[in-house]
């Protein structure tokens, strides 16, 4: 048995550290995403929730007052007791957004990943995790992450003065604010310039080896979760962008600059926020060959309320084989087995409803009666499915 180099055993150190990570992250996110699963809508293969609206209220609302609470419970009530307990929840508050902000960072690796195909979906760890579908609710965390990590130092210092920083002038009262600017000029990266362009500077410094090295600890947790995370999501933001803008162009064959047939495939796997993008592209762009994509792209990622949409949009698309193509795309969801979980008799209730709203007169003569007698059939599909339901 050979010897493990040093290397070995730093890169074995590093791999259990990322997987304990992961592990708190998933569990993290799982409870907080737990409160927001039994009213999310979903869209998708299993991942693709909607945040709903009351969560990003109760979320920012929730943030607010524990801040309020912190903050005017160690101002107004003196008091070791209570300055030990406010210290405990923020310090709480700050690890939690950490690891919303760091399970963020994951999610956004892991979906590229899937999008790469060194990734199968079914072996995600953060699947479902509906919370980082919301923009919303990551630029709270990044703010309350920010507020929560002041008033921890704040109050850290007012249990034990000088231990973290001291005025740079004799005597002078340190309070939030002074905190605040301290934590901003040397724990934000590039947060320092703009404030000396607005002609503040801190009144404290970081005092003795501790305090220097938590301004350390903190600069480098800030530069790793603020920039990282804002610089990844902008890479894939301007990558998905760039990938349906490749998408959405009229070439066909050889004449097209982008490899389409590729990019059909890695838009299967893009992250679930764009399945609406993908289903408004299907039914609503102008140009016949890039609806008919967007319908491939749609089958291979298993969107569940295809057909719905589609069928709903029916008459007003112009090509019959579009049309055609997806019926048959639609039917083909109805019998995957692998969404028979997400099918619900109500589903297939306002499917049926559709289909004969098509039917009708007003809407019928705009269809073929090859794609009415395709229409009939899906129609018994849909009835078979909420049958066996």
């Amino acid at each position: 048995m050979s010897r493990r180099t040093g290397v070995s055993v730093v890169f074995d150190t590093v791999e259990q550290a990322a997987a304990l990570l992961t592990f708190v992250c998933s569990v993290v996110m799982g409870g907080v995403n737990g409160l927001v699963m039994p009213v999310a809508r979903g869209l998708s293969f299993g991942r693709n929730r909607l945040v709903p609206f009351w969560f990003n209220l109760l979320w920012a609302g929730g943030n607010i007052l524990t801040f309020v609470f912190v903050y005017w419970g160690c101002a107004v009530f003196e008091g070791q007791t209570m300055a030990r307990l406010c210290l405990a929840v923020a310090a709480f508050m700050t690890f939690i957004h950490v690891v919303i902000l760091i399970g963020r960072i994951l999610v956004v690796l892991e979906d590229n990943r899937v999008m790469n195909g060194l990734l199968r979906e079914k072996y995600r760890r953060f699947c479902g995790h509906v919370i980082h579908n919301s923009l919303f609710a990551l630029g709270v965390s990044i703010v309350a992450y920010i507020l929560f990590g002041i008033e921890l130092l704040w109050l850290a210092d007012c249990l034990a003065p000088g231990v973290l920083g001291e005025a740079m002038e004799p005597g002078e009262i340190v309070g939030f604010a002074d905190w605040a600017v301290l934590f901003l000029f040397k724990g934000v990266p590039l947060a320092d310039r703009l404030l000396e362009l607005a002609g503040v500077h801190p009144v404290l410094s970081f005092s003795n080896g501790f305090g220097r090295l938590v301004a350390v600890l903190i600069y480098v947790v800030n530069g790793v979760l603020l920039y990282y995370a804002i610089v990844l999501y902008a890479r894939q933001w301007y990558h998905l962008y760039a990938l349906f803008a490749a998408l959405s162009s009229e070439c066909v064959g050889d004449e097209c600059r982008a490899d389409i047939p590729l990019l059909q495939q890695r838009a299967t796997r893009a992250p679930a926020n764009t399945k609406r993008r993908i289903l408004s592209i299907a039914v609503s762009h102008p140009v016949s060959i890039v609806r008919r994509r967007a319908i491939s792209i749609a089958r291979h990622a298993r969107i569940v309320t295809f057909a719905q949409t589609f069928v709903h949009n029916l008459h007003k698309e112009s090509e019959d084989s579009n049309k055609l193509w997806g019926i048959r795309v639609a039917d083909l969801l109805l019998e995957d087995e692998t969404l028979a979980a997400f099918y619900t008799t109500q589903h297939m209730d306002i499917l049926i409803d559709k289909i004969n709203h098509q039917l009708r007169r007003n809407r019928g003569r705009k269809h073929s009666d090859r794609v009415k007698e395709r229409l009939v059939r899906l129609q018994n599909s849909a009835r078979s499915l909420r049958n066996s339901i």
